[in-house]
């Protein structure tokens, strides 16, 4: 019988759309898809961030949990071992990229 690694994956979508100059309607942009979960007020930083230059409004945030699956063999031959100091400075990383994208 084969054995399966498991794992909950969560990103959010953010649904985007732009005001032309002079344009009466929204035209909706391609959605901008971001690992794990992502407040509404980030969402719009994300937004006019990537679709700089353009007037654009955050139509939707939504969170995606998509549960996935690896047989164990399959696992242990593509994944590599990871020290415990080695997951406490990604941490650590990940903390300063978030307060250096609010304070931009």
């Amino acid at each position: 019988m084969a054995k399966f690694i498991t794992r909950t994956i969560v990103s959010t979508e953010i649904q985007v759309a732009e005001m032309p100059i002079g344009g009466s309607e929204f035209i909706q942009l391609a959605p901008i898809v971001k690992s794990g979960k992502v407040k509404a007020e980030k969402a719009v930083k994300i937004a006019q961030k990537h679709y700089a230059g353009k007037q654009v409004v955050v139509t939707a945030v939504n969170t995606l949990e998509e549960k996935r699956k690896m047989d164990e063999e399959m696992f242990m031959e593509l994944s590599e071992v990871v020290k415990e100091d080695e997951i406490v400075e990604e941490a650590d990383a990940e903390e300063v990229s978030e307060k250096e994208e609010v304070i931009a």
